[in-house]
């Protein structure tokens, strides 16, 4: 449910900025524009929204919620070839808070926790590449 409401909060700014110099936006590798480097809604010359970016072949690379151009909400980056996620967390403001989760190029799971403010905070998991436990441990402070 609070993801849903995030969204619905992302559409309606959306929505209201778009009376405010809102337009899409989309930028290239190429002159000649086949192969997109990045594309999202820009307003008032600031990413807002979803933003997507991709590598020079045109694949995948990261998807981010930004407000007002820094990235804001769900980040999702992936492994050179845009198919396999290789990091599933979220941002408040440019900086690392709530719950991350990374992944192995086989999309087992790497290690999950979550961020306060950019600082590693509470309980955190590690495994290994075959999705065995490695370790678990609890942050408080930045220290574990």
């Amino acid at each position: 449910m609070p993801r849903l409401l995030l969204h619905s909060v992302f559409l309606l700014v959306g929505l209201a900025a778009h009376g405010q110099g809102a337009e899409p936006f989309v930028d290239h590798w190429d002159a000649e524009k086949t192969v997109k480097r990045s594309e999202g809604l820009m307003v008032n010359g600031r990413e807002w929204g979803e933003w997507r970016f991709y590598d020079r072949e045109g694949r995948l690379m990261e998807q981010s919620e930004f407000r007002a151009g820094e990235r804001d909400g769900r980040v999702r980056t992936y492994y050179p070839g845009g198919q396999q996620l290789q990091h599933d967390g979220f941002m408040r403001r440019g900086v690392q808070d709530s719950t991350i989760t990374s992944y192995y190029a086989s999309g087992q799971v790497m290690e999950r926790g979550a961020y306060r403010r950019g600082v590693k905070e509470g309980p955190w998991e590690y495994f290994h590449p075959d999705g065995k436990p490695m370790l678990k441990e609890r942050w408080s402070n930045g220290i574990a």
